[in-house]
């Protein structure tokens, strides 16, 4: 992998095992293990967080976490009202024509 080579934001290129290893070295491990298998497990969101203290690391994952659940949760909702909607007219429809 250490023969690939990628650009970082207009700085100087990388080996790709760098950036790896400094997220590795930067991110504590109860911060990995919550963010592991979830929509936050990319390079880009472990780069935004490995330069806060620990404790700042695991509170922003908490908090991107319940934030994507309550969005979640929302966009259920939404889908299930409208979909009422969708079903109360379609009914309302049929009885007038």
């Amino acid at each position: 992998r250490g023969q690939y080579w990628t650009p970082i934001g207009g700085q100087d290129c990388l080996p790709i095992d760098s950036r790896d290893a400094e997220r590795g070295e930067k991110v504590c491990d109860d911060a990995l293990r919550l963010v592991r298998g979830t929509r936050l497990d990319t390079g880009a969101f472990l780069d935004r967080i490995k330069n806060l203290a620990p404790e700042q690391q695991v509170a922003r994952v908490q908090a991107e976490l319940r934030g994507a659940e309550r969005q979640s949760a929302e966009a259920r909702k939404a889908s299930k009202i409208d979909g009422d909607v969708k079903s109360r007219a379609a009914t309302e429809v049929a009885e007038v024509g």
